[in-house]
């Protein structure tokens, strides 16, 4: 089986050579993505000659012998073809983002069909078959009135101690075997014996998980060679999950090495995510939220959705509340050394962090929404309700009377009044704020 590189380039062409049954054909793939119906399909001309053998053929994967996409078309002679995942997924066929990476293109050589006119002479076609090295084979053995229905398959594989079905070999998937050796000096033995060309693929049925970052990988007693992830990067301890988990390697012959090309996700948590330390990790789908922990949001209704908080201004406790506490540790406040307060935004309006940039004149003066909480020009700092400073100016004037001191002109100052209502404010609508721990 060779296996075929390919990208999610969205409709693009390229050339490959693959040897099909000892001969070499040049193809000309030409990738296309319907955005509709979100799959791949692929076209397939003959670059010596230019002529479209086949067109829109959609990209699937299935349960064998159904995978094989080119199998009504085997009158061509231009092998066997499969879409293969690296590792469990939702989906039965690639999409626009993951094309080569989860999912990969696998070509084999054509399925042979042979006539018998006994079963004796169909096993010995199958011994001849093993002995050149074709591992897989229908043979009909036909009487003197047509076929008999009688159908001989080559081997499926040698059965696991485990019970794991081996895989069907060339115009199957994968050689697959049970691991020998140790946890990080493995070895196997596959029937046929496999060779060390160039992306060679084979499955193995781990014993344990690796415990070293460099494990090793020699099977049929060939040369053992160091196995990495897909591009090189050394395994994570862990990175073969542990025993009957069934890993796919990728022999890399300019490199000497093998690829380990599912290895097992270890997932980040929420802190790792915030202090910018899971580069190496993959992110958990209950990680792939819209929010992030200490994140604030404002919603339009009374209930407190999943995961959230009502901004009370409660008093939590560290240990409980964790993640939160990494990302907004006491700028609310503090009753002791293991708690924190969460905001308190009921009947509030929220102001952007001044930052030192001069829109807050009295920054500095800010106060702390509970003990504990910080001051200042700070996030979580409160201010109380105030106007800016201005005057009222008003005068009731009198002209002219008599008055002991003589004729004269004067005014006498006196209060507006009171207007208005409990509080200065904007139109406004209410909102329940919520933080995400």
């Amino acid at each position: 089986m060779q296996k075929i590189p390919l990208s999610n380039s969205p409709n693009h062409t390229f050339s490959v050579t693959l040897s099909v049954n000892g001969s070499n054909a040049v193809f000309e793939f030409f990738l296309s993505y319907n955005e509709v119906g979100e799959y791949w399909t692929l076209r397939i001309t003959d670059a010596s000659t230019g002529t479209v053998l086949l067109d829109s053929i959609p990209l699937l994967t299935d349960e064998y012998p159904n995978a094989n996409f080119l199998s009504q078309y085997a009158y061509l002679r231009i092998g066997n073809a499969y879409i293969v995942r690296a590792a469990p997924a939702d989906t039965d066929f690639p999409d626009d983002t993951n094309l080569g990476s989860l999912f990969f293109l696998v070509w084999g050589d054509n399925t042979e069909h042979y006539e018998a006119s006994s079963v004796a002479e169909a096993v010995a076609i199958i011994e001849s078959l093993r002995a050149a090295g074709s591992a897989y084979g229908i043979v009909t053995v036909k009487g003197d009135t047509g076929a008999t229905g009688v159908s001989i398959k080559g081997d499926q594989g040698d059965q696991g101690d485990q019970g794991i079905q081996g895989i069907q070999g060339p115009s199957g998937t994968l050689p697959i075997a049970t691991a020998g050796g140790t946890a990080d000096v493995i070895t196997a033995t596959y029937d046929p014996t496999i060779a060390l060309t160039d992306m060679m693929l084979c499955a193995l049925v781990a014993s344990a998980a690796n415990a070293t970052t460099t494990p090793t990988f020699s099977p049929n007693g060939l040369t053992a060679h160091v196995i990495t992830k897909e591009g090189g990067d050394p395994l994570a301890v862990g990175d073969i999950p542990g025993a009957l988990a069934v890993c796919v390697l990728e022999y890399n012959l300019a490199n000497t090495r093998w690829e380990l090309l599912n290895p097992s996700v270890e997932y980040s948590t929420a802190v790792e995510i915030l202090t910018g330390t899971e580069a190496a990790k993959a992110i958990a789908p209950d990680q792939l939220r819209l929010a992030m922990v200490g994140d604030v949001k404002a919603v339009a209704y009374e209930t407190v959705p999943t995961g959230w908080l009502e901004c009370n201004g409660a008093s939590l406790l560290r240990a409980s509340y964790a993640e939160l506490f990494t990302s907004i540790g006491t700028n609310f406040g503090t009753a002791d050394g293991t708690h924190f307060n969460i905001p308190d935004l009921r009947g509030k309006f929220l102001r952007g962090w001044d930052h030192a940039a001069g829109n807050d004149p009295d920054a500095a003066g800010r106060t702390a929404q509970a003990t504990g909480g910080q001051t200042g020009d700070h996030v979580g700092t409160v201010q109380t309700d105030a106007f800016k400073a201005h005057v009222h100016s008003g005068m009731n004037n009198f002209v002219g009377g008599d008055i002991a001191y003589g004729a004269a002109d004067f005014g006498v100052v006196g209060d507006t009044g009171s207007t208005g209502g409990n509080e200065t404010r904007p139109i406004n609508v209410n909102v329940m704020y919520v933080i995400k721990y």
